[in-house]
């Protein structure tokens, strides 16, 4: 993602070196060799490139993860009647079916930033989608409470 701000950055304003490390190198940098002093904001630059259909599918895919999430809160709170009266499950097993996914998902979020910072985004969101995809099929086909809770928490 650097290199593509950066040869977006070069695009939109002709340098061969707009992108610093610190603010403080960029405000430099502009009073130099600015006829006006006048620095450049990345809200600028995102002004001038536009909103393509490249954004427009990020937008898009993080938007259907986002609600696949909110669909498994909505699912699993509207099957924990039915849990209680064919499996029999206690208080606290509906408590942690509940917020297992969600242990599961802050886990999954540290572990999976990291990668992405090193191989990028598209790669481990895919991944992420299969496995989502998997463990949700499987935990369908669970037959005690506790192999469903623990395929909840991987999805």
């Amino acid at each position: 993602s650097e290199m593509c701000i950066r040869d977006s950055q070069r695009r939109v304003h002709g340098e061969d070196n707009f992108f610093y490390k610190s603010e403080s190198e960029q405000i430099t940098h502009h009073k130099q060799n600015s006829p006006m002093g006048k620095m450049v904001t990345f809200d600028k630059v995102l002004d001038k490139i536009g909103f393509g259909w490249y954004q427009f599918r990020v937008y898009l895919t993080v938007g259907m993860e986002g609600i696949t999430d909110g669909a498994e809160s909505l699912v699993i709170s509207l099957l924990i009647p039915t849990f209680q009266k064919i499996w029999k499950i206690t208080d606290e097993q509906s408590q942690q079916l509940i917020s297992v996914p969600f242990i599961g998902g802050l886990i999954g979020s540290l572990l999976v930033g990291q990668v992405a910072d090193r191989v990028g985004r598209q790669l481990p969101i895919r991944i992420a989608s299969i496995a989502l995809f998997i463990f949700g099929f499987a935990s369908a086909f669970q037959s005690s409470i506790t192999s469903f809770i623990i395929l909840r928490g991987l999805v």
